[in-house]
């Protein structure tokens, strides 16, 4: 039954378990909940942040080429500082959720697929 009402009970989708994106659900739901909370919202953001750095190295050199009369200079020189900017916030928030994801996997009782040999 694609309601989930039923034998399933009104609280459970047949095909993907337990309903919980009302408040807070697992991983991917934006209210969080005891599987994650939002982990995936927060991810998704980084590629937008990365492009925002970018973007916004590349307008502060072209103001900047504008202001000194250097035509292309600002403008490599602010895309260069954004993506080696937005790469390090990228890198250190994929690391940090990535050993947020190993502690919870390790609470859960679950060994890591790296961890056997």
């Amino acid at each position: 039954m694609v309601s989930g009402h039923g034998q399933n009970g009104p609280d459970k989708d047949p095909i993907r378990g337990p309903i919980r994106g009302q408040i807070g659900g697992p991983l991917g739901s934006p209210g969080g909940g005891p599987g994650g909370g939002g982990e995936l919202w927060r991810l998704s953001g980084l590629g937008m942040e990365f492009a925002s750095a970018i973007a916004a190295g590349g307008l502060i050199g072209w103001l900047f080429d504008r202001w000194l009369g250097t035509k292309p200079t600002g403008v490599l020189i602010g895309l260069l500082v954004g993506i080696l900017g937005g790469g390090g916030v990228l890198i250190r928030q994929a690391l940090e959720a990535n050993r947020r994801e190993v502690e919870r996997m390790k609470s859960r009782g679950k060994k890591d697929d790296r961890d056997a040999d």
